[in-house]
């Protein structure tokens, strides 16, 4: 990560010469990435901010999608719940607005972790078969195994073992197949 920083660091000076608005919000928020992968939350939830700034200031919809939806986790971890929802629901429309299905599922996978993370697993069970559903159709096999797994142990928690079998057996069929 020091490595990464430094030449995020170098790359941000240059855009701002360049007077490269999108690029910069971008180097903010890769910067922001890692410290909250490093747990320097505060500093990576600022970087955050800001780069949701900049890229709101030029109307650029596909990365703000990506911005809240990263913002969003971080205030999930702190259990921020209805700020995190605030920024995935903004997210959801920006994905929407950019036609991006994947990143649609995406955000609905991360839907599902605030309403795991707050064992509401009435709305969580939705938002992970709405992301199921767009990953199916695109025939995204990876992160389509990903929401199965987290479909099956949803339908366990809720003691609905028919449902969890099944998303359990298509969650390995498709590790095999992936």
């Amino acid at each position: 990560y020091p490595q990464a920083i430094f030449h995020l660091d170098k790359a941000l000076a240059l855009y701002k010469q360049m007077e490269n608005i999108q690029m910069t919000a971008l180097v903010y928020y890769n910067k922001g990435s890692i410290y909250i992968n490093t747990n320097n939350e505060d500093s990576g939830i600022h970087l955050l901010q800001t780069a949701i700034f900049i890229a709101d200031s030029i109307n650029d919809i596909q990365n703000l999608a990506s911005y809240h939806s990263e913002l969003s986790r971080v205030f999930i971890k702190q259990r921020k719940y209805k700020e995190a929802e605030i920024l995935l629901q903004k997210a959801l429309g920006y994905a929407k607005q950019t036609g991006n299905v994947v990143q649609e599922a995406v955000i609905h996978s991360f839907f599902y972790e605030l309403y795991d993370a707050q064992n509401n697993l009435a709305k969580a069970i939705p938002a992970a078969l709405a992301a199921y559903n767009i990953l199916k159709e695109g025939n995204d096999l990876g992160r389509r195994q990903g929401i199965t797994a987290l479909l099956a142990d949803a339908y366990y928690k809720t003691g609905n073992m028919v449902e969890a079998f099944r998303f359990l057996k298509t969650s390995e069929e498709l590790t095999t197949v992936w």
